[in-house]
């Protein structure tokens, strides 16, 4: 069962399908470490996502060797193991999100997705497990009971002057969001940042941006 009116992954993120063949290419034991741990994450109780670390797990074990199925992206250990990670992560937000049965993940997965029985297995096992103490968390409710992004407005402004200095000349970034709350209740922030911060916010947003190329 699921909460009234919602649809398990009904819309899923650009690059979700290729992600579920590196799932389905990876160890059973790996794909069930690296669910647990997205769980603890989602909990907040910590849960190693390192990349790199599953990458190195995925390799000692030598990557599909039981299955023996050839990867189709051709990227490295630590891309295909980020892919992991997200599809992974992805699966288990939208199933907190929508509230699923304990007993559902596989009967979704397999009408959802194209991954394979194994894959499903080892996914809906762990969801069993976990699924009460998930949706019993208002930490996780809290997490994913975001709102959205209405639009965004950007302005570039010098100071002129100020309490405390007559002659400022000193550039800045204004950022205005809208947003929408998960009620549906719209509101506005306003955000300032000097040069060297909006720097720092827009290097952010690139590796955010790379990241979601990964997914």
């Amino acid at each position: 069962e699921m909460a009234e009116g919602a649809t398990f992954l009904a819309d899923p993120l650009p690059g979700f399908d290729p992600a579920t063949q590196v799932l389905d290419a990876m160890d059973a034991n790996d794909l069930q470490y690296l669910a647990l741990e997205v769980c603890k994450n989602l909990s907040h109780r910590g849960g190693n996502l390192s990349a790199e670390q599953l990458a190195d797990r995925m390799a000692g074990r030598g990557e599909d060797r039981e299955r023996n199925r050839p990867l189709s992206d051709g990227g490295g250990a630590t891309q295909r193991a980020k892919q992991a990670t997200n599809a992974c992560m992805y699966i288990f937000r939208e199933a907190v999100k929508v509230r699923l049965g304990a007993e559902n993940l596989g009967v979704q997965l397999e009408e959802s997705t194209g991954l394979s029985e194994a894959s499903r297995d080892v996914l809906d096992r762990v969801w069993r497990l976990k699924n009460a103490s998930l949706l019993a968390d208002d930490k996780v409710g809290c997490a994913l009971s975001v709102g959205r992004l209405v639009n965004m407005e950007w302005k570039l402004s010098v100071g002129t002057e100020s309490s405390s200095c007559a002659k400022l000349g000193v550039p800045f970034v204004v950022l205005l969001f809208s947003v929408c709350d998960a009620d549906g209740t719209p509101k506005s922030a306003s955000v300032e940042m000097t040069l060297s911060e909006w720097e720092e916010f827009a290097k952010g947003v690139d590796e955010m941006a790379t990241a979601m190329e990964t997914v």
